[in-house]
């Protein structure tokens, strides 16, 4: 099941994301909030800063205000997350701190059921001790040398990542087998749009 909730944070009629919970996070679901219509960085890192504090710190404590947050196993996804993941991207002390939440949640998540998806063009600008904790890497076509080199692939890898194709990807992840190089079908089984 996919509910989005793309009006939570911007109309004034509606209800605080708090009295939402157990509508947001239900198992089984996959929760979504938009933020590309969001014109102003400032405001989106907003959003993303409130919903991603809220859901990292009632994972990650003993004593959760939201038990219902703590229950459940969680998975967030964040894209373009070098726009929020970022030092060099930081303005603010909430948004440094948001930064320091997910290294922790990077290095101890998976003992509180919470993981981490992280998608970016840019994974040299992600935290460092971030991205060092992420050990399974999907990897599309990147062409700057930067973000090939911080992935740390085995040689025989880096050069075939600026040359992959669309739907052609690797899938590296060091505690496991060789890297993997996954091409795609000739023809999409999916029809996408509605």
């Amino acid at each position: 099941k996919v509910v989005g909730f793309s009006n939570v944070f911007f109309d004034s009629n509606s209800p605080p994301i708090t009295d939402l919970i157990e509508k947001f996070i239900v198992p089984g679901q996959l929760s979504i909030v938009p933020t590309s219509h969001i014109n102003n960085h400032r405001d989106a890192a907003f959003v993303v800063l409130a919903l991603s504090s809220l859901l990292v710190d009632n994972k990650m404590t003993e004593s959760p205000d939201y038990e219902h947050i703590k229950n459940i196993p969680l998975l967030i996804s964040m894209d373009e997350a070098h726009n929020f993941l970022s030092r060099g991207n930081t303005e603010t002390q909430q948004e440094d701190l948001l930064i320091d939440k997910f290294i922790n949640v990077a290095k101890q998540g998976r003992k509180e059921l919470l993981g981490l998806f992280l998608v970016t063009q840019d994974p040299h600008d992600i935290d460092a001790d971030i991205l060092s904790q992420i050990k399974t890497k999907v990897i599309l076509n990147l062409s700057e040398e930067s973000a090939i080199r911080c992935l740390n692939l085995p040689a025989r890898l880096k050069w075939k990542v600026p040359n992959l194709t669309r739907g052609n990807m690797v899938i590296h992840s060091p505690d496991y087998c060789d890297p993997t190089e996954v091409t795609g079908l000739s023809r999409c089984l999916v029809r996408h749009g509605r």
